[in-house]
């Protein structure tokens, strides 16, 4: 009976190396997957303060002048698209 547990416990050993390899693998895989998004995420990290700032004074600029910031966000898809279209026609 002794022969059969120690038997399990290196078939249990066994597994728990083997599924901590292939935690190791998909470790390895998902960072070099998400490396591109964890470079733009620091990169935006980079302009926290600035957009805090930013923030500040379109909400300073919303509270003195409504209407303003309805047609700015009216217009943004536009300008967005036209710009993309621009791009694609000059590559």
């Amino acid at each position: 009976m002794s022969e059969s547990l120690a038997e399990r416990k290196a078939r249990l050993t066994l597994r728990i190396q083997q599924q901590r390899l292939d935690l190791l693998s998909a470790e390895r895989e998902w960072l070099s997957a998400m490396a591109p998004v964890d470079a733009g995420w620091r990169h935006l990290a980079r302009y926290k303060w600035a957009a805090i700032a930013a923030s500040g004074v379109l909400a300073t600029w919303q509270l003195r002048r409504p209407g303003r910031l309805v047609r700015l966000l009216r217009r943004g898809p536009v300008v967005w698209s036209t710009l993309r279209l621009v791009r694609s026609m000059l590559r």
